[in-house]
Formats: structure tokens, sequence, C-alpha cells
């Protein structure tokens, strides 16, 4: 199961870091609408890239890794929940995938954690 669990995560975030790369000027408009600093937002989809060849190729510490970034990810998005006037901030996760941040968007992360935690136990 933890097998299974660890190679899910890796294309989940093969598939978000592929997302991202594939959009023109995601970092910009990324940064602008989180209000995140530009080198986090840069470096993201790279950082997104190398968890996920490592998680599926089965790397030791990567799980360690993935679990670190989804709980940032998800304080992000709280913040943004937490701060938005109204219109939520697009969650930029997938690219051009994007859609408003929700709290299933959270739920989301929360049940990506959740996989996270069985790869670190395993």
């Amino acid at each position: 199961m933890a097998a299974a669990a660890r190679v899910v995560l890796g294309a989940v975030f093969l598939g978000s870091g592929i997302a991202k790369l594939s959009v023109r000027g995601w970092a910009r408009d990324t940064t602008a609408a989180l209000k995140l600093p530009f080198l986090v937002t840069q470096s993201t989809p790279s950082v997104e890239l190398l968890v996920g060849a490592g998680l599926v190729t089965g790397v030791r510490l990567v799980p360690v890794a993935a679990l670190g970034l989804l709980i940032a990810y998800t304080g992000v998005l709280l913040v943004a929940l937490a701060n938005a006037d109204g219109d939520a901030p697009p969650c930029a996760c997938f690219g051009r995938a994007a859609k408003p941040i929700t709290w299933l968007t959270v739920a989301r992360n929360a049940g990506l954690i959740a996989i996270a935690l069985v790869t670190v136990a395993a």
C-alpha cells in the first residue's frame, strides 16, 4: 500500500509541476494573486518535479519533503481563504486548471497529506 501511495503522490507532484511549466507567466501571476515571494513561485515547479521523480523512483527521504510541501501549500491556501475579500484567488496548483480556492481545495490537500503520511510511515 505504501508503494502505491508513493507512486500516486509522485504522479500528482509530477503532473502539478508539468502543468505549471506549461503556463507562460505562471510564476508572475501566482506571485501577484497569492502575494508570495517570486523566488518561491518561480522555483515551485522544479521542486515539484524533483519531489515527484523522487517519490516515483523510491528515493528514501523524499516522502518527508512531500509531506512538508503539502503542509506548506495547505497553509498558503488557508491564508489565501482567510484574507480573501469576497473573491478567493485562484488555486494555481495545476497550471491552466486554476479555479478559485475553496474549502474543497483545502480538503483535497488534506487527502494528499494523508497519502503522504502513509508514505512517510512506511
